[in-house]
């Protein structure tokens, strides 16, 4: 919200590629400390660690952002908040990712504990979109939490759906190549989370490539035929993984896919951005946000479910008298020496179950790369309009720039 607020579209691209450099260094990092804290069993302050970083950025925030200020009366501001939209909105996504979160884990996909919730959700998100678009558009227009416009056309609905894949396809290989080195590889969490360092350390330059020939260009189609086409084929890549890989074929595997991975980052939210009225631009970047993390729950259910049923599959078919639980799997393997047959034999299964994980991954990308073909290509040197802008007076610089001023620039 706030490079949409403080930049031209065009521009935007080259604030991405700093964001991009900002974010190296906790993709490098976050995974290292998380399994030094999970190993030394002290895995709260994984959640605990993030209160001085939060603690600055707040304080940060608090002296150093000055925006303008429309003058407004409390009536005029209690006006503009859809109360009713939003009610529905939260209350209906939380009660559908809940069930998908503790489906297959906690209780059964086809319990009633996981069905009710997912079709009340369902439900729920289906009475939004009725109420949003076709009732609360008629009555107050300016209050509407999402505004109809932004869906108007195909390219910007692709770019939703792409973004929802792209957090499926980050979070399945975050989350499941860390369980494939830890179980398949027999490592511990600190050198598994070190492992996932050839797909994060590819990523974020990637992402700063994007932002920096964007912001040069104006084109970014390219960006998403190539960042799909590497995801693709990374993930494919990802079947060769077994329990025999040596260290330098995986770093090469994961890699692929982490260049792809870079490059969709910013170039899904610019086109996003650039399809969309430019008054609107920060609400479908929040959108962006939204759909990459019901994604990212989505990918870890789905990725929960085939590797389950998957790895039922095999232990039956490969090992004798096997644990029927993944938790008594995981102690009966630890007590076994590598080179055991045994232990050869339920790390074989468990590499065929992930393999379905990375072939469906696979699948998703492979119709993202499709979708994007049908993605027009919009001009990136739009008007910058947004009713807020940074008042740079404070800091010695000029005063705040009209939105006609700003795309003059450009």
């Amino acid at each position: 919200m706030l490079v949409t607020d403080m930049a031209p579209l065009r521009e935007r691209a080259r604030l991405y590629a700093l964001i991009a450099c900002i974010w190296t260094v906790g993709t490098a990092t976050g995974p290292i400390i998380g399994g030094s804290l999970s190993k030394a069993n002290t895995w709260r302050w994984i959640f605990w660690i993030n209160l001085p970083i939060i603690t600055i950025s707040f304080v940060g925030i608090a002296f150093f952002l000055r925006l303008s200020q429309k003058s407004r009366s409390l009536s005029e501001k209690l006006r503009l908040f859809d109360y009713l939209g939003s009610l529905l909105f939260i209350a209906s996504t939380t009660t559908f990712l809940i069930p998908v979160t503790w489906g297959g884990t906690q209780y059964p996909w086809s319990g009633w504990q996981t069905i009710v919730p997912l079709i009340l959700g369902i439900i729920g998100i289906v009475l939004f979109g009725i109420y949003e678009f076709k009732i609360h558009s008629t009555k107050l227009p300016q209050a509407r939490l999402i505004p109809s416009s932004i869906f108007a056309n195909r390219s910007a609905c692709i770019g939703y759906a792409s973004s929802t894949v792209h957090g499926m396809v980050v979070y399945s290989l975050l989350y499941y190549m860390a369980e494939y080195f830890q179980t398949v590889k027999m490592y511990s969490p600190v050198i598994a989370g070190a492992a996932s360092l050839p797909q994060s350390l590819t990523a974020a330059p990637c992402a700063v490539v994007v932002g920096i020939i964007v912001a040069g260009t104006g084109k970014y189609r390219w960006s998403l035929w190539a960042g799909w086409s590497l995801v693709c084929l990374g993930c494919g890549l990802l079947v060769l993984l077994d329990t025999h890989t040596a260290v330098p074929e995986w770093i090469f595997l994961e890699a692929v896919s982490g260049l792809g991975l870079g490059l969709l980052f910013p170039s899904i939210n610019l086109s996003i951005q650039a399809s969309v009225p430019q008054h609107e631009a920060g609400i479908a970047a929040t959108l962006v946000l939204f759909f990459r993390s019901l994604g990212q729950a989505l990918g870890v259910a789905i990725g929960g479910t085939i590797f389950d049923n998957q790895l039922r599959v095999n232990l039956k078919n490969s090992v004798e008298n096997a644990p029927p639980s993944i938790m008594a799997l995981m102690e009966r393997l630890h007590q076994l020496t590598s080179d055991d047959p045994t232990s050869l034999q339920i790390r074989n299964a468990l590499s065929r179950s992930f393999h379905v994980i990375w072939i469906v991954m696979c699948a998703f990308a492979g119709l993202s790369l499709l979708l994007s073909f049908l993605m027009k290509e919009y001009d990136m040197n739009q008007e910058h309009q947004s009713d807020q802008v940074f008042l740079l007076k404070d800091m010695g610089g000029p005063r705040p720039e009209t939105a006609t001023e700003q795309s003059s620039h450009v």
